[in-house]
């Protein structure tokens, strides 16, 4: 699921986040770690996740720029 907005973030990460955002939903379908991220962006990215939903939750992860000068971004959860 998606849910594209635009103008500032309603729902901002620690690390940063105050552009246009992308929601997206996400239910694993097993246990163990899962790895997220923007590589093949176009522009700087920030990805964050909660534990529910973009209101509710804590912050499971939060990351900006992967290694600067690339500023995509990657989490693992």
């Amino acid at each position: 699921m998606r849910t594209q907005r635009g103008g500032l973030s309603n729902f901002a990460g620690s690390c940063g986040g105050e552009g246009t955002e992308g929601v997206f939903g996400f239910t694993p379908s097993e246990t163990g770690p899962v790895c997220l991220d923007t590589a093949g962006s176009v522009g700087d990215t920030v990805l964050y996740v909660r534990e529910q939903n973009c209101a509710e939750g804590d912050e499971l992860a939060c990351n900006d720029d992967v290694d600067f000068p690339d500023t995509t971004s990657k989490v693992q959860i």
